[in-house]
């Protein structure tokens, strides 16, 4: 980033904390309501505009940061992504059935990305979505994905609010720390943030936010466990099969979506111009 950049990244990192709903609730409302649901029509709508002035304003910090941004292309944000150091690593067309949106019962087909950085170690996965435009043309998006890695702070002390997202701390010399009556009153002090962040805007800003105030891990330790969800297409929970079974009721459909992320998963490892991400993250599991 060149200093242009990086005073607008850091704004943005600074605008995103803002929750524009709780800013609507407090300027728009009489202070004592306390929720936007007992908002009349013309104050919803008042709420609105201040979403679109809040989007619209992040945008235009994202763009003059250079960073990602949700209205992206799938073409741009893979050249993002590829001129951040990504590398791809596979790439599978997913069949899903469409819910709603005035086609149920739609068949559709969709691209997710499996993604990595090896000097980094950070993995990036993520979903295309073709939209339909009103005058019959489709454009393909980026739709959901996320950002997986291992975490180390350079000083354990600091909170890290604004940097952390999903996930958990974790020892790699003690995985039994929570449970090990020696960390009572401590904490073992080689903790790593093992999780997840939304990859779809700002995806320079959080590396930078990381990578200023720690290191990701080139290679995930064996002792600790994985974060959840890689090798998980979000269009998995929209597969024909998956429908099938969710109607049955209970964990039936959660237990095809797991068997498709399980095979997967042992398609890439045999795949010899893609198992290179297997150096990265090694054969520990999200259960450990």
């Amino acid at each position: 980033m060149n200093d242009s950049q990086l005073k607008a990244s850091q704004a943005y990192a600074e605008f995103n904390k803002i929750d524009p709903t709780a800013v609507a609730e407090r300027v728009i409302g009489d202070g004592s309501a306390g929720s936007y649901k007992s908002f009349d029509d013309n104050q919803q709508l008042a709420m609105l505009g201040l979403h679109m002035l809040y989007n619209n304003h992040k945008e235009a910090l994202l763009k003059a940061a250079g960073d990602t941004t949700r209205s992206m292309s799938e073409a741009e944000y893979l050249a993002a992504v590829l001129a951040l150091g990504f590398e791809i690593v596979y790439t599978e067309d997913v069949k899903y059935v469409r819910e709603g949106y005035g086609k149920p019962n739609q068949e559709r087909e969709e691209t997710y990305y499996l993604m990595a950085h090896r000097g980094l170690g950070i993995v990036l996965q993520w979903d295309t979505y073709t939209w339909e435009r009103e005058d019959g043309t489709m454009e393909r998006t980026r739709n959901r994905g996320e950002l997986y890695a291992m975490w180390k702070p350079n000083d354990p002390s600091q909170r890290h609010f604004g940097i952390l997202s999903s996930g958990g701390w974790d020892s790699p010399a003690h995985p039994d720390w929570r449970h090990n009556p020696e960390f009572d009153d401590k904490s073992p002090d080689d903790l790593i943030w093992v999780g997840n962040w939304d990859c779809r805007e700002g995806i320079k800003t959080k590396l930078r936010q990381l990578l200023e105030a720690g290191t990701t891990l080139p290679q995930w330790p064996s002792t600790v466990r994985r974060p959840f969800g890689i090798f998980q297409s979000h269009f998995d929970y929209y597969s024909a099969e998956y429908l099938a079974m969710k109607a049955q009721g209970g964990l039936a459909g959660f237990k095809v979506s797991a068997r498709i992320k399980e095979e997967r998963e042992a398609h890439i490892r045999g795949l010899e111009s893609s198992k290179w991400i297997f150096d990265i993250i090694g054969n520990n599991s999200e259960e450990q």
